[in-house]
C-alpha cells in the first residue's frame, strides 16, 4: 500500500510540472522541446501520469479489501477525487485542493486499516 502511495505521488508531481509547463506555454516562455534528463524524467511522468495513478489506486484498493472492506469505499472516493482534478478539470488551484483531500483520504484509509490489523493481532 505504501509503495503504491508512493505512484500517486509521482502522479502528483507530474501534474504539478504539468502546471509549470502549462503556464510557461501560456507566457510564451517554453522551449519547444525539453533538453535535459529533467525534463525528459517529467515528460514521461505526465505522459504516463493517468496509467500510473489507476494502477496506484487499484492497489491500494486491493490491500485496502484485504485489511478492512469497509475502507474500500474511502478508497475509492479518494481516488475519483485525485483522477478528477489531477486529469479532468482545468484549474491548477482545484487540482492541487483534490490532491490533498484525496491524500488525506488515503492517509485516513491507511490509518484505519493498521488499526484494524493491530485490533486483530491482539485477539
Amino acid at each position: 500500500m505504501t509503495a503504491a502511495v508512493l505512484g500517486i505521488g509521482g502522479a502528483a508531481v507530474a501534474s504539478a510540472g504539468a502546471i509549470g509547463s502549462m503556464a510557461g506555454m501560456a507566457d510564451g516562455m517554453s522551449s519547444a522541446a525539453g533538453s535535459g534528463p529533467i525534463e525528459a524524467i517529467v515528460g514521461f511522468l505526465v505522459w504516463a501520469g493517468p496509467a500510473i495513478l489507476l494502477l496506484s489506486l487499484t492497489a491500494i484498493g486491493a490491500a485496502t479489501v484485504v485489511r478492512r472492506r469497509a475502507a474500500t469505499g474511502l478508497v475509492l472516493v479518494a481516488g475519483v477525487v485525485l483522477f478528477w482534478g489531477m486529469y479532468v478539470q482545468p484549474a491548477p488551484s482545484v487540482m492541487l485542493g483534490s490532491i490533498a483531500v484525496g491524500m488525506g483520504a488515503l492517509v485516513i484509509a491507511y490509518v484505519w486499516t493498521q488499526r484494524g490489523l493491530r485490533l486483530d493481532q491482539r485477539r
